[in-house]
């Protein structure tokens, strides 16, 4: 069995699997809480924060940033689909579709 290579912020101590992450940990560190909501001010350290911040506590805002209507009718029909459905997925999926039509 391969020994995992665990690396250790010598910051703060943290301690992290893979490269990836230790490089997103010490970007935190160098710039901390860059990521700001557009819409209260609030800031974080991880892009995650802030999204989950978004779809949270703006969720309107945040559709109508994105040039999205609240569709309840749409809504009803992919829920329909998927009984799991929340709101938050409904932007999560609304985003994807838009993040993958501009590319």
């Amino acid at each position: 069995m391969a020994e995992q290579n665990i690396m250790e912020c010598n910051i703060c101590g943290a301690k992290v699997k893979t490269k990836k992450y230790y490089d997103k940990h010490m970007k935190a560190h160098m710039n901390p809480k860059s990521f700001c909501c557009q819409f209260c001010g609030k800031r974080y350290n991880y892009d995650a924060g802030l999204n989950n911040h978004l779809h949270r506590v703006h969720k309107e805002e945040y559709l109508n940033f994105l040039g999205v209507q609240r569709n309840d009718n749409l809504m009803e029909a992919y829920k329909k689909n998927n009984p799991n459905m929340t709101f938050n997925n409904y932007i999560s999926t609304v985003t994807r579709l838009l993040d993958s039509s501009n590319n």
